[in-house]
């Protein structure tokens, strides 16, 4: 059976399906090579107007969860130097403009908020819907790390710019409401 990707969102409120979607990230590490790691997703929500155009992002991620497939690496990014997980556990962002870029594609902005540091951030999300209540979204970023509080050893240990790709299954909720 093949589903018709459409270029438009439904109005709704659309909630992530956190087993169906990643949050991944890569960096460069020791100047040479790049360290590919991801997230769990705890939740994020969509709220779509009735023109099509989302009016509001929001998105938590487990900090805890951070994973890299290395656990020497994987503790001590989760310690004090880089998210300090046991105070801060989790990553928020809140989105505070949504605008439409070509048809089914936005730039998001908004704020994360990492170890109590608040940063702007500029998604570039693509999304298309597949039926009527589920989505497909990918959206993508690349993070300063200082600007966004993590400011730990040399740019040439651990590399400044961090690219994030967010690949989410959303789901429509019965109400179908805004």
């Amino acid at each position: 059976m093949e589903c018709r990707m459409s270029n438009t969102i439904q109005a709704g409120t659309w909630s992530v399906e956190p087993t169906r979607s990643t949050a991944a990230f890569s960096v460069r590490n020791m100047i040479f090579k790049t360290v590919h790691g991801r997230f769990p997703i705890v939740s994020a929500e969509v709220s779509v107007g009735a023109d099509g155009v989302p009016r509001s992002v929001t998105a938590t991620l487990d900090a805890a969860g951070f994973s890299t497939d290395h656990a020497k690496r994987d503790t001590h990014v989760r310690g004090q130097d880089f998210l300090h997980t046991d105070a801060h556990p989790e990553l928020t962002f809140r989105s505070t403009a949504v605008v439409p870029q070509e048809p089914g594609t936005w730039l998001v902005k908004g704020r994360l908020t990492l170890r109590e540091v608040t940063s702007e951030v500029h998604l570039t999300v693509r999304a298309e819907q597949n039926g009527d209540d589920t989505a497909e979204v990918v959206a993508t970023t690349v993070l300063d790390r200082r600007a966004a509080g993590l400011g730990y050893g040399p740019s040439f240990l651990v590399g400044r710019k961090v690219a994030v790709q967010l690949d989410l299954t959303l789901h429509r909720s019965s109400e179908h409401s805004v």
